[in-house]
């Protein structure tokens, strides 16, 4: 009997044969000895293609990111050849790395050079597809650059897309945005980060869509996240009626996180205590540098920047100035890429790094890892021990190393988790109030929006799915109307008869907050009050009178105006009349926002309270409007 030829469709026929091409020709074709196409790839492009919000789990160094970019890859090709492809960024990439980004794009522009080469050997004009980068990191000329020529692939971080989302020009380039890659998408959804992005996304949805386009694909990709649902919704948001319920699911490629590691505790030989010896660290660091004789590359992984120096300092000692380098985040841009780039190009033979290089780095010649300390988590040792052997088939080595007998425990516990195939539980903060009071005045710094509007975009944000009506209120209020200082410490209660603290920061006027115009993002710092990510804002270009962005301030004073001073131990707040403007198409009229003279306080001090701390709180504040022609409003 003739047997039957197999029918079963290759995974890359879907692919245009320039794509294709370029893929067999690196990886293989699919059944090849080379390997083709892994299971996360060959399960995930039906789905990606498919239109249908994706969430790709696989182990590390097993081809998911590739698995996202080669669907978008493939369209962005179709275009240029159909003559389709225009200037307007349609694929935005998030990473919660800085060196992730860098390393993404460096990964991005070798296949699309080789694509391009392919397309000229082969016949066919093809325009490049350009790739950048936008981060803490990106120079000023190549962000000018980035918004005179919009990539067509945009790199970025969760912080640096709000500030794209907030400012007027970089708003453009991200209105035909078509689909959104979301990487390591376990580090950023348990903590605030994670609500302040899923925030961003739902702007990013409006943006689009009141653009006339449709809500970008979302594609979700981590090695280690449990439970698989819970992030799965987190990817997706809630309902779009904002009523709680979440929306459909994204389609789950679950491979595992589970890939062969080669694991070992290292201790040294002196008794464990509470406390390591000099010593144990003598110890700890030759043992070090032994192990980094004996491999090509080494990555040591510590858990402060400060011990990062420390173990750097040791082992240039031991091993020679030029074979150690260090990466953290406090080391300058220049420093911090030269490091990735010896590490790469296999120059050095030991980098002692932080949590600044322990994400998805494709670091190819990585033999070995070792952790100093306990990382304190399943996901985070997981994430660090793939940095070696990350390919596909490649076996991760990792040594663990314990100082006291509190790390013996905790890496005993951590190996046999990851032997057993055990995760940390992800737990998604719920309706983070600092975070939204911070999107909701940089969206209506961005443009007009009302309250219900601004209520139910809240609400599609999986963390917010369950925020209750009133607490949006008291929000809104106490950014519109501001806090007394007195009142602070007591929940934050709004006040119309006190100064505010923060400075009123928007206007509420038939229930349509609109954001004062002098309110340009134009710096991330820390809150004074909730310590989260927030703003600084700058003066408006070509405002009349306005000054130029005071660094750290929450709003922006006139030329005119003067710094209000405090008299140590006196009983009265004397602030100069500071002047604010806002001209929007709302009014019909300018507004002038002031602070007027405060009266003198001849109050006797209570018993036990500070004198000076009463002289800091703020005047009354009035709300005058005056017509173009000079009329009271």
């Amino acid at each position: 009997m003739v047997p039957m030829a197999d029918a079963t469709p290759s995974p890359l026929a879907w692919a245009h044969p320039l794509a294709r091409e370029w893929f067999e020709g690196r990886f293989g074709a699919p059944g090849s000895d080379r390997g083709g196409p892994t299971e996360a790839q060959a399960r995930g492009w039906p789905a990606i293609l498919g239109g249908q919000s994706t969430l790709i789990a696989a182990p590390t160094g097993s081809g998911k990111t590739l698995a996202a970019f080669l669907a978008c890859i493939d369209r962005l090709v179709r275009k240029a050849l159909a003559g389709g492809l225009l200037d307007r960024t349609e694929v935005l990439y998030v990473s919660p790395l800085k060196a992730l980004s860098n390393d993404i794009q460096k990964n991005l522009e070798g296949p699309l050079g080789e694509i391009f080469e392919l397309a000229g050997e082969r016949g066919f004009l093809m325009p490049p597809i350009r790739t950048a980068v936008r981060t803490g990191d990106t120079l000023a000329q190549e962000r000018r650059a980035m918004l005179e020529h919009p990539p067509h692939i945009l790199v970025t971080t969760p912080e640096s897309f709000y500030i794209l989302l907030t400012a007027a020009k970089s708003r453009e380039i991200l209105k035909q945005v078509e689909t959104v890659i979301v990487d390591e998408i376990h580090a950023v959804a348990d903590d605030k980060r994670g609500a302040h992005l899923a925030l961003s996304l739902e702007r990013l949805d409006a943006l689009v869509t009141q653009s006339g386009g449709k809500a970008p694909v979302r594609i979700g990709l981590s090695a280690t996240q449990k439970p698989l649902e819970l992030v799965a919704r987190f990817l997706v948001g809630a309902a779009p009626d904002g009523i709680g319920a979440c929306r459909p699911e994204p389609v789950c490629v679950n491979i595992g996180h589970v890939r062969p590691i080669e694991l070992a505790i290292e201790a040294p030989s002196s008794p464990l205590g509470a406390v390591a010896s000099n010593e144990m660290w003598e110890e700890v660091y030759d043992r070090l540098a032994e192990l980094a004789r004996e491999h090509r590359s080494t990555l040591v992984f510590v858990n402060t920047r400060r011990l990062a120096e420390r173990v750097a300092h040791h082992l240039r000692q031991r091993l020679g100035e030029a074979a150690v380098e260090a990466h953290h985040g406090s080391l300058a841009r220049r420093l911090r890429l030269a490091a990735e780039k010896k590490l790469k190009a296999g120059e050095v033979r030991a980098l002692v790094a932080t949590a600044s290089l322990e994400l998805g780095i494709d670091i190819g010649t990585v033999d070995l890892v070792c952790q100093l300390g306990s990382p304190r988590s399943i996901s985070v040792a997981l994430q660090r021990f793939g940095r070696s052997g990350h390919a596909s088939g490649a076996v991760s080595k990792g040594r663990l190393f314990a100082f006291t007998r509190d790390d013996l425990a905790e890496c005993a516990a951590l190996v046999r988790a990851i032997r057993s195939g055990e995760l940390d539980a992800l737990r998604i903060p719920d309706c983070p109030l600092d975070v939204l009071a911070q999107q909701i005045v940089a969206a209506c710094a961005a443009e007009d929006w009302s309250e219900e509007d601004l209520f139910r975009l809240a609400r599609r944000a999986s963390p917010y799915r369950e925020l209750p009506r009133a607490e949006f209120d008291r929000i809104v209020e106490m950014l519109s109307e501001g806090i007394s200082a007195r009142r602070a410490a007591q929940g934050l209660r709004p006040s119309r008869t006190a100064a505010p603290f923060p400075r009123r920061l928007f206007i509420r006027l038939s229930r349509c907050p609109t954001a004062l115009r002098s309110a340009r993002w134009t710096k991330i710092s820390r809150s004074r009050a909730s310590r989260a990510i927030f703003f600084c804002s700058a003066a408006r270009r070509g405002e009349s009178g306005a000054s130029k962005a005071r660094t750290g301030g929450c709003w922006s004073k006139t030329r005119t105006a003067r710094r209000p001073t405090f008299r140590s131990g006196a009983a009265r707040h004397r602030a100069e009349r500071t002047s604010f403007r806002a001209n929007s198409p709302t009014f019909a009229s300018r507004w002038t926002f002031s602070l007027p003279r405060a009266r003198k306080d001849t109050r006797a001090p209570s018993p036990g309270r500070n004198r000076n701390a009463r002289s800091m709180r703020q005047a009354p504040s009035s709300l005058s409007a005056t017509s173009p022609q000079g009329a009271r409003g």
